[in-house]
């Protein structure tokens, strides 16, 4: 099992990912310019109805229970050792696909909590139950962004 060639295609590939990722509001065109809007819409309108959808389904115990079990399957917890596991099984067992699966399940749980960090970082939303240390350090990791945006710009005055 060679580690170096896997781990450098690896980072490229999610450099070019993120960058696709990033550029692509910026690179968009009369072809795609219908899909953005669309799902801009849908994304507005959801975030309108949000609270009053929230209040217009029944709560029960049962669906509470039943939904925060179902979103714990996705969590980064669960899914990198299924990753992980797909990964060595397809090396011990000489299975490229097996393999290969590893390979693209890591390669898009980095790229997706690579996202997911950025966006929380620029939301600087306060976390729940956040004081002392940790709310200290997440002023800090709040302010990195809005500081690079001005340090870009020339416009940071401290």
């Amino acid at each position: 099992m060679h580690v170096r060639p896997l781990t450098h295609k690896l980072a490229g590939n999610i450099w070019f990912d993120q960058e696709a990722t990033w550029t692509s509001p910026i690179l968009m065109t009369g072809k795609n310019a219908a899909v953005w809007a669309a799902f801009g819409a849908l994304t507005a309108g959801a975030i309108l109805i949000d609270r009053r959808t929230a209040h217009v389904f029944e709560n029960s115990a049962g669906q509470v229970r039943w939904g925060n079990n179902t979103s714990h399957g996705g969590a980064t917890y669960i899914v990198l050792p299924e990753v992980a596991g797909f990964y060595l099984w397809g090396v011990t067992a000489d299975n490229q696909k097996a393999r290969e699966t590893g390979v693209l399940g890591g390669e898009a749980l980095l790229d997706s909590l690579t996202v997911v960090e950025m966006l929380k970082s620029c939301g600087c939303q306060e976390p729940p139950k956040c004081t002392g240390l940790a709310w200290r350090l997440f002023q800090r990791r709040c302010e990195l962004p809005v500081r690079a945006f001005h340090l870009r710009r020339g416009l940071w005055l401290r």
